[in-house]
């Protein structure tokens, strides 16, 4: 028997994917905003302060950063005063995100990203 005679699983019968410890940080430190009310212009941690409260290497913090920044709800802030500030989410972001999750969740046959992102109103 070859890999192409083995049949494919059905979605309920895949196996989970192990989640990252890069997405868990990422996941806490969305958490973490929610929890304080979304404050705009607070100041979460310094990179160190960070790295000893989630216990993750500069590698998986950096990483995680970058996804908290690509939902757009933090910024890292460079030099003395630097650190994870958090930031208000820009509109585009925002409809980008939910336009995804409509067209995949719930009409997966549908193109309603690309209308809602291509809209002159949210450019």
């Amino acid at each position: 028997m070859n890999a192409t005679d083995i049949p494919a699983a059905t979605p309920a019968e895949a196996p989970r994917r192990k989640i990252k410890l890069a997405e868990k940080v990422a996941g806490e430190i969305m958490d973490d905003i929610r929890a304080r009310g979304w404050p705009i212009g607070t100041l979460l941690g310094t990179e160190l302060e960070l790295i000893g409260r989630f216990k993750a290497s500069r590698a998986t913090l950096g990483e995680a950063i970058r996804q908290v920044e690509a939902q757009g709800a933090a910024q890292m802030q460079r030099g003395p005063r630097g650190g994870l500030i958090v930031a208000a989410p820009a509109r585009e972001t925002i409809v980008r995100t939910i336009a995804t999750y409509l067209e995949f969740a719930m009409f997966p046959s549908s193109n309603c990203s690309r209308r809602l992102t291509s809209s002159r109103r949210f450019r």
